[in-house]
C-alpha cells in the first residue's frame, strides 16, 4: 500500500513539473539572417545549411540556450578547420524566423596593424 502511495505521488510530481515547464518552439525550418540576404534552413536531424551570395555551405546545428543558436559548417579557406557562426534569437524572431549574426570563426575584418 506504501508503495503504491508513493509511485502514485511521484507520479503526479512529474505530471505536474511536465505541465509547467516552457517548451522551447522548434528552432527548424527557414530562417533569414538580419541585415543581409542569407538563409539558414534548420532540418529536424541537427543539418544546417547557410546560403550567402548564392552559395550554400552545409553543416550542423545546436541550441546552447533559447535565444543562442551555433551553426558548424566547412569551410572553403580552410578545410580542416569547420567554420562556426553564432547567431542571437530574439524574442520576436521565433515568430518571424530572424537570426542576428552574433560571432563568426571566419572574419571578414582585415588584421589589425601595429
Amino acid at each position: 500500500m506504501n508503495a503504491i502511495i508513493r509511485n502514485g505521488s511521484i507520479l503526479g510530481l512529474l505530471i505536474m513539473v511536465g505541465c509547467v515547464t516552457h517548451r522551447q518552439p522548434a528552432a527548424f525550418g527557414r530562417w533569414t539572417v538580419s541585415g543581409t540576404d542569407d538563409v539558414v534552413t534548420l532540418a529536424r536531424h541537427h543539418s544546417a545549411r547557410l546560403t550567402s551570395g548564392g552559395k550554400t555551405v552545409s553543416g550542423s546545428y545546436r541550441m546552447v540556450a533559447h535565444d543562442l543558436l551555433v551553426v558548424t559548417l566547412a569551410d572553403e579557406v580552410s578545410p580542416s578547420k569547420p567554420r562556426t557562426v553564432a547567431f542571437l534569437i530574439s524574442p520576436d524572431g521565433w515568430s518571424s524566423k530572424t537570426l542576428e549574426r552574433f560571432a563568426d570563426t571566419r572574419s571578414e575584418m582585415p588584421p589589425v596593424s601595429k
